[in-house]
């Protein structure tokens, strides 16, 4: 599915000049207080969507490169198997945890910082479990080497990559409602799904996304489901 170029599906397409008239003079480039209309507090992320039209000649700012890079393999090791839309879900999952801070153990809350965090059971995080474990090291479950070290010269990083770039900018809306957790295909649900599928759930490819912007501990009955 091709994604519309973000300045045509903001402003429509301009079309053709075919008259005589001069161009009208360049908008004015916009006030420091109309950028910050334009975008939530946070400005990051899924939350870089413009509740607001965007001032003319503003654009969302950039995305750092390495917090791009985990990303991008957080989304592969995820979500491959999914189609572009699952993946454009685990990409806003991903950054409405930014968005609602709690889930870096303590660590600066950044994008990075989120995919590497250890999962809250401290048992299990000491046998090296990650939050999301495409990143768990080798030897333990599910750790997913091939994402790891997904070269940006790969085919996929790059379709991934322009994904993501498109959720960053906010040219592709969360379709998950806000979502913070999501799963796939499981035997039985997981201890932690009850609160969470209560606040919101979504299915979008094989897998399911719930929970809304609260971060752990912020919403009665979470944090307890999530350390056991």
């Amino acid at each position: 599915m091709a994604v519309q170029d973000l300045t045509s599906l903001l402003y429509g397409d301009p079309g053709t000049d075919t008259g005589s008239a001069p161009p009208p003079p360049a908008p004015p480039a916009p006030s420091s207080a109309a950028v910050a209309q334009a975008v939530t507090p946070s400005g990051i992320g899924s939350d870089a969507r413009y509740p607001v039209s965007p001032p003319m000649g503003w654009n969302a700012p950039p995305l750092n490169p390495i917090d791009r890079d985990n990303l991008i393999k957080t989304v592969y090791g995820e979500a491959s198997d999914q189609p572009a839309l699952g993946q454009a879900a685990v990409a806003h999952a991903i950054l409405n945890r930014v968005n609602a801070g709690g889930y870096t153990g303590g660590a600066p809350n950044t994008i990075t910082n989120v995919v590497h965090a250890g999962v809250p059971n401290p048992r299990d995080a000491a046998r090296g479990f990650h939050e999301f474990s495409p990143w768990n090291p080798p030897g333990v479950p599910e750790s997913n080497l091939a994402a790891q070290h997904l070269s940006p010269n790969d085919p996929n990083y790059q379709k991934i990559g322009a994904i993501v770039d498109q959720v960053y900018s906010g040219a592709i809306p969360d379709p998950t409602g806000g979502a913070t957790h999501y799963f796939g295909y499981m035997p039985r649900p997981p201890k932690w799904l009850p609160p969470l599928a209560a606040l919101n759930t979504t299915k979008i490819g094989g897998q399911t996304f719930v929970g809304g912007y609260s971060g752990p501990g912020q919403q009665v009955g979470v944090q307890t489901a999530l350390n056991q």
